[in-house]
């Protein structure tokens, strides 16, 4: 899953950013652990696929291009559960300009006692889901 905040009006570091999701579905219990990383290059909200960036224009590598330096990780939530991920460092270093906000990829949940185990039946709300409160949310702390 690729996800994007605009933070470009943003003047200074914050003291702490939170990445919040909500899980729709899942076929996961408590052993698994989600990833998330620093997307490398831009993409289409609308056209990004597991296949490509864009329309025509597919990732590097499939599943999208990424950086592993840094990630962030969180124990992967059950239906009607959160997910809190801390962003701190990625979103201070996208309004400081030390690296360009292209988002963030959720990396599918793999089992700690098996890192070969993928899980691909995790779900979660979209930005566009009815319910506002269920959408993804990034939840900047100032001071």
């Amino acid at each position: 899953m690729a996800i994007k905040f605009n933070v470009s009006g943003i003047a200074e570091p914050v003291k702490r950013a939170i990445l919040r999701l909500e899980v729709q579905g899942s076929l996961a219990q408590g052993t698994k652990i989600c990833s998330l990383f620093v997307i490398t290059r831009e993409w289409v909200s609308k056209e990004c696929t597991w296949m490509n960036a864009a329309k025509n224009q597919p990732w590097s590598n499939m599943g999208g291009d990424f950086s592993r330096d840094g990630m962030a990780t969180c124990c992967a939530g059950t239906a009607g559960g959160i997910e809190i991920y801390d962003v701190t460092r990625y979103v201070n270093e996208f309004i400081t300009g030390q690296r360009k906000n292209n988002g963030f990829l959720l990396e599918p949940a793999s089992d700690t006692r098996d890192p070969g185990t993928s899980m691909k039946s995790h779900y979660y709300y979209s930005s566009e889901y009815k319910n506002i409160q269920s959408r993804p949310s990034l939840i900047l702390e100032t001071e």
